[in-house]
């Protein structure tokens, strides 16, 4: 192959250099930025137009900010864009369930739509009322239209009722709310012996309680300042943890419960806190009272660090919480009740300033004349406070049931409490304080609580207070009477659709060391006793059952033969049945005070004897004393040991 000559890649010069191509045509850099810009512009502007065109024109839209709501909660409705400037409005939200249309609290048939500046869109706020049924609810609003049929939006949402937690029937409890030291205590048992405290567990089994629940966090102050770090009584706190785990030993389930918004002793050495404010009507103002406020974050802190303590305690098997409301005023929260729910307001309520705000409140609700007012204030401290019981529960963070306090009136709405809230929120036993009201009152709510709750809706357990002077000094009936009575009625006609679950009495430091008028504490204990077992026959859950034969008069001075029919209400035959006779004041046993029933088959029944004398009476009781009996068997059920009682009038 001969040599072949590379082709020249370009034209060379004769001076060797290389002939360049043609130059192109190039656009001067700022020409080209610009034109990029303007494009730019265009494509913004086109997608900004075509946004706020489809804002403007497309379908308005009703909507529930939530898909389920709970008792406690607003339901919020947002309606987009409305192609009008804000605040031209007066449309209204109604809602229906099965196309009935309904009023929430304090009669109010719909709910406005207002301007929400932060969010940009028409909001409304639907409280759903006191204990609303569960299920599906559609919100409707029908905006009128020139020339053009009214345009109707609806939107769906759902109450959901929550299941309370399952519970055996027949608790009883003993209660102790008490700042007595009781290391150094001396206390008496049932039979007069004075001893440590450890007599604490003689009662609790003369009760035949299942449970003690006892004060285990109080902020009080008698002379120092409350301790900012731990405003907790020392001393009842540091001893939960022995008292606990004696109960344990003794065979009785321990709570421990705090006192939460209310604080005791010298008002002049109150925490840091931030104070309620009560409405005084004398001096035309509000002032700062010993209750906490429930809107002061600090306490609500301090409280759910106490509970996480106590549930960590082993032995403590109930965690509790009293005070859990506006113990006294809460019109320092006006503000934020006219926020959410927003009342009707006087005329100047702009130019009031918070003290001129509370006292306006203060005055209206203590006068009772506006009730739809009255409602709002009454829902808005119950949903707060159900709110107050949720953060509770998630934070503290336990299995161990959750017990609350509710004060009776109005269903608890007149302190700003609600059951219904409470078991929505967690709380495990609503434990209902059925005192300080007379037998007419008590009447009363009792039929209030029956037409508004039903034992599947709440775990109710009804209590009543060892303290005379709460049961207006009464003696026809006598007073322990009076107590038995209102326990056994509340068990059974409290609810709406069936027997409560349990009963506390309240409480054993009153019985010690309180106002018991002219009747010993055996006899209020006995009494208690006593509603406990109707509460657990009324259950089946007593296999024996006394049938004493009361005298219904008796003479000072005489000797009576009492015959008891001891019946066994079990199917299997029961075996070591011991009757006793129970010492109260002026009746003594002259025979054996057990009686003893080898065993008993089952559905049969046996009479036993007691020999009694009658050793006097006196006016301050009218005239009536107290006959009693126990019963106790050698039982494989958890309740083996009963007691009743009659009073008898002697002349």
């Amino acid at each position: 192959m001969g040599y072949m000559q590379p082709k020249p890649i370009g034209k060379i010069r004769r001076d060797g250099s290389k002939k360049s191509k043609k130059a192109r045509f190039r656009l001067p850099i700022h020409i080209f930025t610009l034109l990029t810009f303007l494009v730019a512009g265009v494509v913004l502007f086109s997608s900004i137009y075509s946004y706020f065109y489809f804002y403007r024109h497309r379908p308005l839209m009703l909507n529930a900010t939530q898909k389920k709501y709970r008792h406690y909660d607003f339901v919020v409705f947002h309606l987009d864009h409305l192609g009008k400037s804000p605040n031209n409005t007066n449309l209204v939200v109604f809602i229906e369930k099965n196309n009935i249309s309904l009023t929430s609290i304090g009669g109010i048939k719909g709910t406005l739509l207002a301007y929400n500046p932060s969010l940009h869109q028409y909001e409304a706020r639907w409280p759903v009322p006191w204990n609303a049924p569960g299920g599906t609810y559609t919100a409707k609003l029908i905006i009128p239209r020139e020339k053009k049929p009214p345009q109707v939006l609806t939107t769906t949402f759902e109450i959901e009722r929550v299941t309370p937690p399952a519970v055996k029937p027949g608790l009883g409890v003993l209660t102790l709310e008490s700042t007595t030291y009781l290391e150094s205590a001396k206390i008496k048992d049932p039979d007069g012996v004075v001893g440590n405290w450890e007599n604490i567990f003689s009662w609790a089994d003369f009760l035949t309680a299942d449970a003690i629940w006892y004060l285990a966090g109080q902020t009080a102050s008698w002379g120092t300042k409350i301790n900012n770090d731990f405003p907790w009584v020392q001393s009842n706190a540091q001893f939960v943890p022995k008292f606990a785990k004696a109960a344990h030993k003794r065979g009785f389930k321990f709570g421990a419960w705090v006192a939460c918004y209310l604080t005791f002793g010298d008002i002049t050495k109150k925490a840091d806190y931030n104070y309620a404010y009560n409405y005084d009507g004398k001096l035309g103002t509000c002032v700062p009272t010993r209750s906490v406020s429930i809107g002061d974050a600090k306490r609500r802190n301090d409280i759910i660090k106490m509970l996480k303590h106590l549930a960590a305690i082993p032995e403590v098997d109930y965690i509790g919480v009293d005070y859990i409301r506006n113990a006294i005023g809460g019109y320092e929260m006006v503000n934020q009740f006219v926020d959410d729910m927003r009342p009707d307001l006087p005329a100047n309520w702009k130019n009031l300033d918070k003290m001129g705000r509370m006292c306006w409140l203060g005055r209206e609700i203590q006068n009772r004349q506006k009730m739809k007012l009255v409602d709002q204030w009454n829902w808005w401290r119950a949903q707060y406070i159900a709110h107050i019981i949720k953060e509770i529960k998630e934070k503290v963070d336990t299995n161990k049931p959750l017990w609350c306090y509710t004060l009776s009136w109005e269903k608890g709405w007149q302190h700003g409490q609600d059951p219904i809230m409470m078991n929505d929120a967690g709380a495990d036993l609503d434990a209902v304080m059925l005192y300080e009201c007379d037998r007419g009152q008590f009447n009363d709510l009792i039929k209030d609580w029956n037409r508004y709750v039903g034992t599947n809706q709440v775990n109710l357990l009804g209590g009543d207070v060892v303290d005379w002077n709460l049961h207006q000094s009464v003696t026809n009936p006598p007073g322990p009477l009076e107590l038995y009575d209102r326990l056994v009625t509340a068990h059974r006609k409290m609810s709406g659709d069936g027997k409560i679950k349990g009963m506390f009495w309240h409480d054993l430091a009153r019985g010690l060391w309180g106002r018991l008028g002219p009747y010993s504490v055996n006899e209020w204990a006995i009494a208690g006793a006593a509603a406990f077992a109707t509460l657990r026959q009324d259950w089946g859950l007593l296999d024996i059952e006394l049938l004493p034969e009361w005298p219904e008069t008796m003479a000072s001075g005489r000797e009576y033969e009492i015959k008891v029919k001891v019946k066994n209400r079990s199917q299997y035959e029961q075996h070591e049945i011991i009757t006793e006779f129970l010492p109260t004041p002026y009746m003594t046993c002259l025979s054996d005070r057990k009686q003893v029933i080898k065993s008993l088959a089952s559905g049969a029944q046996q009479t036993v004897s007691f020999n009694i004398k009658v050793r006097g009476t006196d006016s301050g009781r009218a005239f009536q004393n107290m006959l009693a009996f126990s019963g106790q068997w050698d039982a494989k059920t958890a309740y083996h040991r009963l007691v009743t009682f009659k009073y008898s009038r002697v002349q």
